[in-house]
């Protein structure tokens, strides 16, 4: 089974059928490598043996790359290949299994990269920044030979490969475009980029794609991970908002005076594919009106609520409904679970008269395992919203 180890896309894709090409496509403001070097590495990791192309850095470069992101590949070394177009530009030693003498000569690249692919019978074929060929080779020979270079591809398990759009003939585009799969990488930009996103554009072996945007950052170490910019936690006046954006952060800082939240709590969440920024607002009614600017613009609300105090129910959910927006996903929190008194989060929600559909889970805000379970629960509804719409 291959597939690219990259949260929602793996979803989305499905093992990826043996000798397809998967290109991601991306825009000349937005990194497509780390998504290379993610599916590459994690499936080397998996026991597969491969074969990488070091076309814009020597392969010593690439391995302290590959550290940088926390991929030890250096450790599996014994599993991987590496074919060299880039060190005879510069006269520089190679150690690499494979050299390239000639790298503007492309057939002399495909007759090398073919007899690196037969070394391991096929494996996993990685090549990052594929459009560094167009400099090498020149357009019009890159697009001649093609062909050929996709018949190679269809030598390796699965290929792997990042091409940046540079403003080539509109044909070109077209002909590289005309892989198994096609993943489109972008930038949301305003003057400067400012938010990163990719979309499955085909992938031959579905019959039906959902048009699903999803927003990314790359993170080193880390890799790539499905960014969900702002989620809300909201409640009253101790709760344990502050409590639970501590627990589950991997790190977290609150504005408070004498142990109480009086502007905002902020942390930063890195889990099971995702990063996350997390708001706490304050619960005091006075501070209201900071709370519906603190909700603009998030996607994702958790709602705390004290279970041993049945008089804060009423001002739970009227926080819930001064930051809720029409389709905005939720969840409430029966939290302090563990003291005494604390009522059952079903019984909680009959006295709240929550809607069905929205979930409530029981919660104690300073155990770990908790929280973890409750973010995994929003992230689900998040991710999947527009499914659920539809």
């Amino acid at each position: 089974m291959v597939n690219t180890n990259i949260v929602v896309l793996d979803e989305v894709l499905g093992s990826i059928p043996g000798g397809s090409t998967v290109l991601f496509l991306t825009e000349p403001t937005v990194e497509g490598d780390p998504f290379v070097y993610q599916a590459f590495y994690e499936n080397i990791a998996a026991g597969k043996e491969g074969v990488i192309v070091a076309l814009s850095k020597p392969p010593q470069y690439l391995l302290r790359e590959f550290e940088e992101y926390g991929w030890s590949l250096e450790r599996y070394r014994s599993r991987v290949v590496f074919v060299d177009c880039y060190s005879m530009l510069i006269g520089a030693p190679s150690d690499a299994e494979f050299i390239v003498k000639h790298p503007n000569d492309i057939k002399e690249i495909i007759e090398t990269l073919e007899k690196a692919l037969d070394s391991v019978e096929g494996g996993i074929l990685a090549i990052p920044a594929l459009s560094t060929l167009v400099d090498y080779c020149g357009e019009q020979s890159f697009v001649e030979n093609l062909e050929k270079l996709k018949e190679i591809f269809k030598k390796a398990t699965t290929t792997f490969v990042s091409f940046i759009l540079w403003p080539y003939d509109e044909k070109t585009i077209e002909k590289i475009k005309d892989v198994d799969c096609l993943i489109n990488i972008k930038g949301i930009e305003q003057r400067v980029v400012f938010g990163e996103y990719f979309e499955v554009a085909k992938a031959r072996w579905l019959e039906n794609i959902e048009n699903r945007s999803i927003m990314f950052k790359v993170i080193k170490p880390g890799g790539v991970r499905v960014y969900i910019p702002k989620i809300i936690v909201t409640g009253p006046f101790h709760s344990g908002k502050s409590t639970f954006i501590h627990t589950l952060s991997t790190r977290a800082v609150s504005v408070d005076r004498l142990g109480t939240t009086i502007a905002l709590d902020h942390g930063h969440v890195e889990h099971a594919g995702v990063s996350a920024d997390i708001f706490g607002t304050p619960g005091q009614e006075r501070f209201d009106p900071l709370l519906r600017t603190l909700s603009l613009n998030a996607i994702g609300t958790i709602v705390m609520v004290d279970s041993t105090r049945q008089d804060t129910f009423d001002r739970s959910k009227a926080m819930w409904q001064e930051v809720w927006k029409t389709g905005m996903p939720v969840i409430f929190l029966a939290n302090k679970q563990d003291e005494p008194g604390a009522l059952p989060p079903e019984e909680i929600k009959e006295m709240m008269r929550l809607p069905e559909e929205i979930p409530i889970l029981p919660c104690v805000a300073k155990d770990r395992e908790h929280v973890l379970k409750a973010f995994e629960a929003l992230v689900d509804l998040i991710l999947h919203r527009k499914e659920e719409e539809k």
